[in-house]
């Protein structure tokens, strides 16, 4: 049985959050293969034992289109975005940014 995989992402200032988010949630996410963004995988693979997590670039320099890649060829079965959306961001549009802030969903598995 190959594990599911779901991409997880954190814009910088959610960066200690994913982490204390990760342990909190490791004995499930350990059910999954992780793709990350650069840092935020990092970071996750150095904070949480036991988990498989897959680097790919920083997300603004490619890693955010490598997850939108991964999902469009349907190799990802979910996307985990801890989104800011009170501070800028090069990879987002204006109109982007203004709706995330009502952005949510729901994990049953989480």
């Amino acid at each position: 049985m190959s594990l599911k995989s779901i991409a997880i992402i954190a814009h910088d200032n959610y960066k200690d959050d994913v982490v204390d988010w990760a342990r909190k949630n490791q004995p499930v996410l350990k059910q999954f293969h992780l793709y990350c963004t650069g840092t935020t995988g990092g970071r996750i693979a150095k904070a949480v034992e036991g988990l498989h997590v897959t680097r790919l670039l920083s997300g603004p320099l490619g890693g955010d289109q490598q997850i939108g890649a991964l999902a469009a060829e349907k190799k990802i079965d979910g996307i985990i975005f801890f989104i800011d959306p009170m501070t800028a961001h090069p990879t987002m549009s204006t109109s982007k940014r203004s709706s995330d802030w009502r952005s949510c969903t729901k994990f049953p598995w989480l």
